[in-house]
């Protein structure tokens, strides 16, 4: 039993990985070249985030929590701890995927305002 809990949880941080990969792939569509940090992005970036990033981080975050529940319901106590530290990592790499998104994306903070 724990060879097989131990192959379903290396599936899952490799799906997860790959998971991360395809969001920064689909994210980075959007991200200024480079020279042009900070300036305003176009008013379609928002839509082309929501068409291609955002539906792999809903989808991954839905599996995340699924996982998450069989973790709690299904598990004996001392793998729990084990397992539910992965997951706190798991979900940690996906935030720091998400901040580096974020911090890659056109934000105006060199946009001179006129007063």
């Amino acid at each position: 039993m724990m060879k097989n809990i131990s192959s379903k949880v290396k599936a899952w941080v490799i799906i997860n990985i790959f998971g991360i990969i395809f969001y920064l792939f689909f994210a980075s569509w959007i991200w200024p070249p480079a020279g042009q940090e900070g300036l305003l992005g176009g008013p379609g970036d928002p839509i082309i985030w929501a068409m291609s990033a955002f539906p792999v981080m809903v989808f991954f975050s839905l599996v995340n929590i699924f996982w998450l529940a069989w973790i709690i319901f299904n598990i004996r106590k001392p793998l729990f701890w084990k397992l539910l530290l992965i997951w706190i990592l798991m979900a940690v790499a996906w935030i720091g995927a998400n901040r580096y998104d974020f911090h890659h994306q056109y934000n105006g903070s060199s946009v001179q305002h006129a007063e």
